[in-house]
């Protein structure tokens, strides 16, 4: 309640988590399933365990499918975003998917898009969020080297600021999960190999 309160309205390490107990769940479920298949070896294994995972299992699947889609956002919320790109709205599965995206999609298969088809920006991206961030990272160069500048003997052998590590400042935390992300990528496609052996 309070993360719908707060505009999150769904958590990737929640579907995570439900994805990985169904999956490290399926070979006990298969386990169980071929002894419960023969009732006299069930009597003489564990008969509660077999039941409680009956149970569990079917609980942990619902979880799942629940956990793949977005609860709804306040009403406050869904009223500011009249123009906003779905995505905000998705749940964790379709933004990895991209299913959110299939709508655009399906109209420029009908007609060519004009400007009233496609999504607004959502407001992390848009340069009223996004200048007053650089120019704060600019500025700030911008004073260190003027100050650099008036107390050096030669003036024209202090190097300006560089805009590309202004830029990388702005956007540090962004470049850091996409190179994690794609240091996963690369560890898993060279461990493939050596997990198939």
């Amino acid at each position: 309640m309070l993360c719908q309160r707060k505009g999150k309205i769904t958590s990737g390490s929640l579907f995570l988590s439900w994805l990985l107990f169904v999956v490290c769940g399926l070979p006990e479920l298969y386990w169980w399933t071929s002894v419960g298949m023969l009732p006299t070896e069930i009597l003489s294994n564990d008969l509660p365990r077999y039941v409680a995972f009956l149970l569990w299992f079917p609980c942990v699947v619902i979880q799942l499918v629940l956990f793949s889609f977005a609860d709804s956002p306040s009403d406050a919320i869904r009223r500011s975003a009249v123009d906003q790109s779905p995505e905000k709205f998705s749940s964790f599965l379709n933004r990895s998917t991209m299913w959110w995206f299939n709508r655009l999609c399906s109209i420029g298969i009908k007609k060519p898009l004009d400007s009233n088809d496609i999504y607004g920006l959502n407001w992390e991206d848009k340069s009223a969020a996004l200048v007053p961030r650089w120019t704060e990272k600019w500025d700030e160069a911008m004073r260190e080297y003027t100050a650099e500048k008036s107390l050096a003997i030669d003036p024209s052998k202090v190097e300006p600021p560089s805009i590309l590590y202004r830029l990388f400042l702005l956007f540090k935390w962004d470049v850091a999960e996409a190179m994690t992300v794609k240091l996963l990528s690369d560890l898993l496609q060279y461990a493939n190999p050596i997990l198939l052996k």
